[in-house]
């Protein structure tokens, strides 16, 4: 039966064979001396017993409720990778140095990065302790907060040339659209995805910062455009 070891060093776990119990080694990761406990060292959990009525026999009659391990599939991985490709691909075929790509244009690119972004940042920030959305269930939740990211990019976008700022903000009005934006970002992700305040924030900042590089990938400024008012 395999030991349990972990280096006093790295604190790396692993296991080795039993055969070198109670004998010494170095750590294959540091190189530090590890002693493998003996035999009669190992700690053996006992599952706890089970409560609720049971059978005649011992057995339980309630079955514990188990838990489904969730992992985005590899076709899906694929599906977003090729998705981030084909985006950077299509920035940069659009990329006009003088900044005059159209705004529907813009628009629409918002919404369409949004999509891989939110959903690959669930995968990686969701809480492991929570039974994970999957399904229709998930997909309708990545279009929804894929949609209010990207009415907070317009926002960010359009809002300060019509308030008065002709082509970029400046520190004082960068900070106050920037942080509204994170404020609502942090909100949305929260109640949509059961995530904790601060894997919300980096959710929202993801998806903005995947904008803001994708802006200056089209040779436009990072938050701001000018808009031609009448």
């Amino acid at each position: 039966m395999p030991i349990d070891v972990t280096c006093p060093g790295c604190h790396t776990r692993f296991k080795v064979s039993d055969k070198f119990a109670g004998q010494e080694g170095p750590c294959p990761k540091c190189k530090a001396k590890i002693r493998v406990p003996d035999l009669s060292e190992q700690v053996v959990v006992h599952a706890p017993e089970s409560f609720g009525p049971k059978t005649k026999s011992g057995e339980a009659v309630l079955k514990p409720i188990s838990r489904r391990e969730t992992k985005v599939s590899g076709k899906t991985w694929g599906l977003i990778v090729a998705a981030v490709a084909v985006i950077l691909a299509g920035a940069w075929w659009l990329r006009d140095p003088e900044g005059n790509q159209p705004w529907w244009l813009l628009g629409i690119g918002s919404l369409v990065v949004a999509f891989p972004v939110v959903r690959s940042g669930y995968a990686f920030l969701r809480d492991d302790e929570l039974d994970p959305y999957r399904g229709t269930d998930l997909w309708v939740r990545v279009a929804v907060v894929s949609a209010l990211y990207a009415a907070s990019w317009a926002a960010i976008t359009w809002l300060p040339p019509l308030v008065g700022y002709d082509e970029s903000l400046d520190l004082l009005g960068g900070t106050i659209v920037v942080g509204l934006a994170l404020a609502f970002g942090t909100a949305v992700s929260y109640f949509a995805f059961d995530l904790d305040v601060g894997p919300a924030f980096f959710h929202y900042a993801y998806y903005l910062g995947a904008t803001v590089c994708l802006r200056l990938l089209m040779a436009l400024p990072p938050l701001s455009v000018p808009i031609e008012t009448t």
